[in-house]
């Protein structure tokens, strides 16, 4: 999901950000990337892609800015985000607490999270906490800060 205190000025007050651009100041909208997930984002040669590059970039075209990209790992962008110094985070998951600091817009794409593995090795389940017990998953990838929804 596309979210930003900026992008909610961008389409609730986008004439502001048009007057700028009119009166010959510059207006830039600053985007975090940090790595390929296509979709969505695709690094080519120095170069973003990818569907929510192209809606960004159409939003800030619709407004007569220019789209930057800022590369910052998810942690720091949600902390640049707070201090003023990005203004568009992609794929965030909506929260209560979210909502109170971000204008989400979306979603602009629905995914589906699934456990894959070899059904020999792991046991039959009923509910998830019966995968950690007496099963060594091992690890897989941790992601800090992430939140996927309910």
């Amino acid at each position: 999901m596309l979210t930003s205190r900026l992008l909610s000025l961008l389409l609730f007050s986008g004439l502001s950000f048009v007057s700028l651009a009119d009166n010959g100041q510059t207006c830039a909208i600053r985007m975090s990337v940090e790595s390929d997930f296509p979709p969505h984002l695709i690094q080519q040669n120095s170069q973003w892609t990818g569907l929510s590059v192209e809606l960004m970039q159409l939003l800030a075209q619709e407004v007569n800015c220019q789209l930057e990209f800022v590369h910052s790992p998810w942690l720091r962008s949600l902390q640049l985000s707070e201090d003023g110094k990005l203004d568009v985070l992609t794929h965030l998951s909506y929260t209560e607490q979210r909502k109170a600091q971000f204008a989400f817009i979306g979603p602009h794409h629905l995914e589906s999270i699934y456990l894959v593995g070899d059904p020999t090795k792991i046991p039959a389940t009923l509910n998830l906490v019966q995968l950690t017990k007496d099963t060594d998953l091992g690890a897989i990838a941790v992601l800090h800060g992430a939140y996927y929804g309910e």
